[in-house]
């Protein structure tokens, strides 16, 4: 009897990690990649699905829209519905659709913004006003990849209907620009981050600002 224990301790001290197997429909915790190569969209379907939620007036008059937390459980709840494929149903729970987004975004195995820009970014705040949005132009047309410049598109198409309704829903520009700042733009390193997050947060302020200056509609 002891021998068996002893052949089985030995043997979990042996084995190997298990692989985990992702499902094909994975949506959190993975790179921009993985999901068009499953899905053949540029367009995450999470990322599709809560901004097509948003966009109704009733949510986008929500005071403190993509500012307020949402209830973890719920959360959790809803991400592995995505994960798997399954239909979510917000009902009118709309901060819990605008986590999602910020989630999704936070998780990526890579930034939206990528990390090769990191420095670039940076640097953005120390450009004269006048100059920052051909800077942000070249970075976003130039040298950000397709399938992130696609996904960027539709994430600041939704904020700057936020921004029509800030009015109601309390969120400038600025305002949009502290908490996406985390969201698109982050290093390998996390002090490098923190340090740097009044530059990111103007860098995407300026992205916010002049969307129709620096994208091609």
């Amino acid at each position: 009897m002891e021998y068996d224990k002893n052949l089985k301790r030995r043997q979990q001290g042996n084995s190997q990690p298990e692989t985990i197997v992702l499902p094909k429909t994975q949506q959190f915790g993975v790179s921009l990649e993985f999901i068009k190569g499953n899905t053949g969209l540029d367009i995450p379907p999470v990322l599709e699905y809560c901004t097509e939620y948003l966009e109704k007036p009733e949510a986008l008059e929500t005071e403190g829209l993509f500012r307020r937390c949402a209830v973890v459980s719920e959360l959790k709840a809803a991400q592995e519905k995505f994960n798997l494929g399954e239909t979510v149903e917000f009902g009118h729970n709309v901060h819990l659709a605008a986590v999602c987004v910020k989630t999704f975004l936070r998780e990526l195995q890579e930034p939206l913004l990528t990390y090769d820009l990191f420095d670039d970014i940076v640097r953005i705040q120390r450009l004269p006003r006048e100059d920052r949005v051909a800077a942000a132009r070249t970075l976003v047309l130039d040298r950000l990849p397709e399938q992130n410049y696609k996904v960027l598109k539709v994430v600041l198409q939704l904020l700057a209907k936020v921004i029509e309704r800030s009015d109601l829903n309390k969120m400038t520009s600025s305002n949009l620009a502290v908490v996406f700042g985390p969201c698109l733009c982050w290093s390998h390193s996390a002090s490098a981050s923190l340090a740097s997050s009044g530059p990111i947060n103007t860098f995407v302020d300026v992205l916010l600002s002049n969307r129709s200056a620096i994208f091609i509609l």
